[in-house]
């Protein structure tokens, strides 16, 4: 269900997604965002890889992260060196009342975006932030993966990380 009555806003496509089994860095600079990004991706058939085991590896390369967008770039590169074709950035437009998430599939080898989307509320939200960064996410992959009409509408969740629902 949705942030406390607020009708999310979304938009997005694909131009292809990606096949069951591939394995996928998923990166935001949000731990909600990117935990949920995680798990749906997961139950989507990817393989995510464990975000803690990456930053190790990263810093044991001396790669120092700073929390912007200039991550993006050292992310891409890493994904190059491990040889993993797929990376899911998750963005935050964080207006505590009225947040927006973007996420954006990009494969390493063509430096192109397979798909993205993204996702507000119609009104201010009265829920905690991070509840209602949960539905966003899902919300802009649902869409991303065109199991979601764009614009405003209704679209069943469940609390256990947004399982879809056809009803």
């Amino acid at each position: 269900m949705s942030a406390c009555g607020a009708i999310p806003i979304t938009d997005g496509a694909h131009s292809s997604l990606p096949e069951a089994g591939s394995v996928v860095i998923v990166w935001s600079s949000h731990p909600v965002v990117t935990d949920t990004m995680s798990i749906w991706l997961h139950k989507q058939g990817l393989v995510p890889i464990e975000r803690n085991w990456l930053e190790q590896t990263l810093k044991d390369q001396d790669v120092i992260l700073s929390n912007s967008d200039d991550d993006q770039v050292i992310i891409i590169e890493s994904a190059k060196k491990m040889h993993i074709d797929l990376v899911v950035f998750g963005d935050l437009d964080q207006e505590i009342r009225a947040p927006m998430v973007s996420i954006r599939g990009f494969n390493v080898d063509s430096n192109r975006v397979l798909w993205e989307g993204s996702a507000h509320y119609d009104q201010y939200i009265k829920v905690p932030l991070n509840h209602a960064l949960v539905d966003l996410t899902c919300q802009a992959l649902a869409t991303a993966w065109g199991l979601r009409e764009r614009g405003k509408s209704w679209f069943r969740t469940s609390g256990d990380i947004c399982l879809t629902d056809s009803k």
